[in-house]
């Protein structure tokens, strides 16, 4: 099919917001910025402050934050009045190529889910169709406020697979981490026939990753173009997920981890949802002390793997002892409330994580669970946190004077935190001169926001703000959104797009069975005592 890529502007030389209320850390917090324990029991102060401010931007970067800054002859003017401006929120955990299974797997557990997606439709999309999935997942995040995800691509099937997912992250507009996977992928011609009924899994043999992946860091015609940022500052950058560090020896993980780190390659990102098919066997413990020389005795606790350059998602399940280590080692971990609740993963880190001073940030995780939507995700996080926190009270039949959580502190997750996780805090997360001009306006007349600006407008964002609100969003002082519209963007042709992509993968799809392989996926995970459908 014939593919048009968005037609978004380019940066113009000046742009000038004027007269918006501008979501700026309070002095209070800016002094404590280097704590990182932002979910704690409510303080007297604000986290945040709105100050109505004139934001002018120089290409790509903020310069000036003052009232009634004075146009340049060659700005483009952004009314702001009725509007708070906000930095671009940052999603830490998303896989933008699941977008075309939308609603698929409403009702589905997470065996089910890992099956059927990951592993069988994973096995299926051929990397055109890799295209268009990213592509219509960067456009979602854009159109709910979303300027920055770290996208967890686990689905590195063959080197056109990354590179097509890379390009259409750049084309997007998008501002990516393209954690490019080390993921294990299914063999669909030797997943068919009597003898897989008696056999295991067929995967196909992906000894080339590690190697490509490496190759991928120095390739000129993708991270290096300036078509997409600055050459030393690219707005799709490389990361890597390495989901398969448990299927290879120590020292394999150890040799790899230090190959990406002298190619400046972050965030190195891992599912660690381990404890969700049972007791958790301390993955962190373990994965720290993998080294070249195989695996270290747990008494050596004074260095290890894991770094500040490792995100851990859905990390719900860690014992203290690994939040402990986080802490030691630096490590972020990324928190997605939503999905994790749908899919059987228990509380979020957030409360815990934060509480441990760990940088935790939040993501929507599969935008075919549930609506890719920012403000949902920020809104499950607090619940999740307050609901943990005033049971406590009612356990003891009483009721607390203050509330327990802070919301802003939610809003913080949701970005600048966020931002440290991704490793972008130097370029994204809050609002302040020498930073890209990453933000976000939301419309304060809108019928859920009205009357908000006056009062709590900080709060406003966590508690009422929605995706209909989103009014205008900058990336890299690009408008890829306007008055509530995708720029250059012609959706319903990219809606057909996705349609015929999800139809021609489940047509593919149809040779393996699902059922059989979802049965060997319990296995595989030790579930089989323990899949049930009651208790």
């Amino acid at each position: 099919m014939a593919i048009e890529t968005p037609n978004v502007p380019p940066a113009a030389a000046h742009t000038l917001i004027k007269g918006g209320l501008v979501l700026i850390p309070s002095k209070s917090a800016a002094a404590a910025a280097g704590n990182d324990t932002v979910s704690s029991p409510a303080a007297a102060a604000p986290l945040y402050v709105v100050e109505r401010l004139d934001v002018l931007i120089k290409g790509n970067t903020i310069v000036e934050m003052q009232e009634h800054i004075a146009a340049p002859a060659d700005a483009v003017v952004i009314d702001a009045d009725r509007k708070i401006i906000i930095p671009g929120m940052v999603d830490t955990h998303r896989h933008l190529w699941q977008t075309p299974f939308r609603s698929m797997p409403a009702d589905m557990t997470l065996i089910e889910f890992l099956s059927d997606i990951n592993i069988v439709l994973a096995a299926h999309m051929t990397p055109d169709e890799i295209y268009v999935a990213q592509m219509c997942g960067a456009l979602e995040a854009i159109n709910t406020g979303v300027t920055t995800v770290v996208d967890h691509f686990h689905i590195n099937n063959s080197p056109a697979h990354a590179r097509s997912g890379i390009r259409a992250s750049i084309d997007s507009g998008l501002r990516v981490c393209f954690c490019v996977g080390t993921n294990p992928c299914l063999d669909p011609a030797r997943c068919q026939g009597p003898e897989f009924k008696t056999g295991r899994i067929a995967f196909k043999d992906l000894a080339w990753q590690y190697d490509d992946i490496i190759n991928l860091a120095t390739d000129p015609t993708l991270f290096e173009s300036k078509t997409h940022g600055d050459s030393d500052k690219p707005r799709v950058t490389l990361g890597v997920s390495l989901d398969r560090w448990r299927m290879e020896p120590p020292a394999a993980t150890a040799a790899f981890v230090q190959r990406c780190r002298e190619s400046d390659i972050k965030p190195i990102t891992i599912h660690v949802s381990d404890g969700a098919f049972g007791p958790t066997d301390e993955p962190v413990v373990k994965l720290d002390a993998r080294s070249a020389a195989g695996e270290k005795t747990s008494a050596d606790n004074t260095s290890g793997l894991l770094g500040t350059d490792f995100l851990l998602s859905h990390a719900n399940f860690l014992t203290d002892k690994e939040l402990t280590l986080c802490e030691q080692r630096g490590v972020s971990l990324s928190a997605t409330p939503e999905c994790e609740a749908y899919l059987n993963m228990g509380e979020p880190i957030t409360r815990r994580g934060n509480a441990a001073g760990v940088c935790v940030g939040l993501g929507v995780d599969t935008a075919a669970l549930s609506e890719a939507n920012y403000f949902t995700v920020m809104r499950m996080a607090l619940a999740a946190v307050r609901l943990y926190e005033n049971q406590k009270y009612i356990d003891a039949g009483k009721f607390p004077i203050k509330t327990p959580i802070l919301c802003e502190s939610i809003f913080r997750d949701a970005t600048i935190q966020g931002a440290k996780a991704a490793q972008l805090a130097h370029l994204v997360g809050d609002l302040q001169p020498g930073k890209r001009a990453d933000l976000v306006l939301l419309d304060l007349d809108s019928p859920n926001m009205a009357g908000t600006a006056k009062l709590h407008p900080a709060a406003a964002v966590v508690t009422h703000a929605s995706l209909a609100d989103v009014h205008t969003v900058l990336i890299d002082g690009r408008v890829v959104k306007r008055d509530g519209k995708l720029v250059g963007v012609d959706m319903k042709a990219w809606a057909r797009r996705l349609e015929q992509t999800a139809e021609d993968v489940l047509e593919r799809a149809k040779a393996v069975d699902v059922d059989l392989v979802r049965e060997k996926m319990s296995r595989v995970l030790g579930l089989t005592d323990r899949y049930c459908e009651s208790v």
